[in-house]
């Protein structure tokens, strides 16, 4: 009688397994295309096999088994085990200190860290929406007017005011710019400040080819590949692109090496503004660019390489933040009449402007500028093409700003919970592969940013994670209730039946 009733026990504990395991498998498969994962954050002990805790751990605190958030920026990964191509993320959480900006973003590129940001809550967006009318176009853009001109969102696109008048969130401003009595110049010009890793960069073409030389070497500081990508956008659309191969022979010293030369020279280029992106990871210095275009202005962020000394800027730039790891660049750097003190290594400081334009001072290098406008060398070749982005540092009166476009939803408030959805393309999202006893699994990685979340505690990534230091302070907090991922893709008989159709 006993033995029967253990094999009963073990009969129902095997079932139970099975269960399980076919639970969570027809949830990885999803064989309808469509699947829905939810991470409760007041359970952090409960393992989650789909979606990951928030890292690092040393920006979390566990307060009544609730997960704060008191660093930024905070990760979490999503592991599936087949691909699917959209992700709609809903985020449950408490702002208690008002935050002004919270994003999340999808991983696009490791070389660089690219994340792809979409909005949780725009501070500037929520009171603009208060003050000033609005209209909204069928696919959900919306547009805020000062004073109402415009009547449909079609209307501002096809016969938009000046840009400086423009601001912009989550939306892709697609402008014609064009710079009134601009004359070619065969002039050769040259930019001899070392800079370090990646960077973009404006520039503009009328009657004349697009020519640029850059040359390159390694730091040797690690011992990966060092592969270099040279890309050339107009109106969005990729152009042209180059790519650089690291031929060297790895070493174990960290000696300098010459690491090679690309040079972009097109001709027949329709009048207008382009933009020059260089791809590369931060063993790679970018020594010299020369180049015959009279119009070259930095993108949001450029890091100055050690050894550059006594650099002058001109910025268009709201705020300027400065970093660097280095403790021999510590230096008080000049912005406009202002000193920026940057007296801590692994910490962003910043200082907010509202001129115009502003100049930057820089005794020394090994440091990282950025900001939200452009930055330049030259007073001459200074340009500003794009409307300004609305972020927790515009103020959309000291700027001029009569109109902002976006494509935003407010939270909702549920429960003493504030509540946002984020939508992503997971097409071309960057994934880490590894096997198990299941198969293969897809990693993609997401970010939760909130610029200005306990900045002592928080320095902006200059490296991965893993490799940044972080200061004392203490912390204002979000508080995570729950991550929600619905995702789409195609259903398992389309998967089989493209298989087919591919091998036929």
């Amino acid at each position: 009688m006993q033995n029967i009733f253990i094999k009963k026990i073990r009969l129902i504990l095997w079932l139970i397994l099975i269960i399980v395991v076919g639970f969570l498998l027809y949830q990885a498969i999803a064989p309808n295309g469509k699947v829905k994962y939810t991470y409760d954050f007041s359970k952090p002990d409960k393992i989650n096999y789909f979606i990951n805790k928030l890292t690092p751990k040393e920006r979390i605190k566990i307060i009544n088994n609730i997960q704060v958030v008191i660093g930024e920026p905070v990760y979490f990964s999503l592991n599936t085990l087949r691909k699917f191509d959209k992700a709609k993320i809903t985020l449950q959480y408490q702002n208690p200190d008002n935050l002004p900006l919270i994003e999340m973003g999808l991983l696009k590129g490791k070389t660089v860290w690219n994340y792809d940001l979409k909005p949780i809550v725009n501070k500037t967006l929520n009171q603009l929406i208060l003050a000033w009318p609005a209209v909204y176009s069928a696919n959900g853009e919306m547009l805020l007017e000062r004073e109402k001109k415009y009547q449909t969102v079609d209307d501002f696109l096809k016969n938009p005011p000046p840009i400086n008048e423009i601001a912009y969130y989550n939306y892709e401003f697609k402008n014609k710019f064009f710079l009134q009595n601009y004359k070619p110049t065969n002039q050769e010009n040259k930019i001899s400040q070392q800079l370090r890793g990646s960077y973009q960069f404006y520039t503009y073409i009328k009657n004349e080819n697009l020519d640029f030389k850059f040359a390159f070497s390694s730091l040797n500081k690690n011992k990966n590949s060092d592969p270099i990508e040279l890309n050339l956008y107009y109106q969005g659309k990729l152009i042209n692109s180059q790519k650089l191969d690291d031929k060297r022979v790895l070493i174990d010293d960290e000696k300098k090496t010459d690491n090679g030369k690309l040079h972009l020279n097109i001709g027949n280029l329709l009048e207008g503004v382009y933009k020059v992106e260089l791809l590369a990871n931060d063993d790679i210095i970018t020594d010299q660019i020369i180049f015959k275009q009279s119009k070259l202005s930095f993108i949001n962020r450029l890091w100055l390489a050690e050894g550059v000394k006594n650099v002058e800027l001109k910025t268009d730039s709201n705020i300027v933040n400065a970093q660097t790891i280095n403790p021999a660049s510590l230096q008080i750097i000049k912005v406009g009449d202002d000193n920026l003190m940057l007296n801590k290594t692994y910490q962003q400081f910043n200082i907010v402007s509202n001129k115009a334009t502003s100049s930057i001072k820089l005794e020394k290098g090994d440091v990282i500028l950025s900001g939200n406008g452009v930055f330049s060398f030259d007073q001459n070749s200074f340009i500003e093409p794009v409307a300004r982005k609305v972020d927790n540092s515009l103020d959309v009166n000291a700027n001029g700003i009569n109109y902002v476009i976006a494509n935003y939803k407010q939270p909702k408030e549920v429960g003493g919970w504030q509540v946002a959805e984020a939508e992503f393309d997971l097409t071309d999202a960057y994934r880490e592969y590894f096997t198990h006893q299941l198969g293969a699994t897809n990693k993609m990685s997401f970010l939760i940013s909130a610029p200005g979340l306990n900045k002592e505690n928080s320095p902006d990534s200059i490296y991965p994670p893993q490799e940044r230091g972080r200061q004392e302070g203490e912390a204002n907090k979000i508080i995570i209730g729950k991550i929600i991922v619905e995702l789409s893709g195609k259903s398992l008989i389309d998967k089989i039946k493209g298989i087919f159709y591919d091998k036929n």
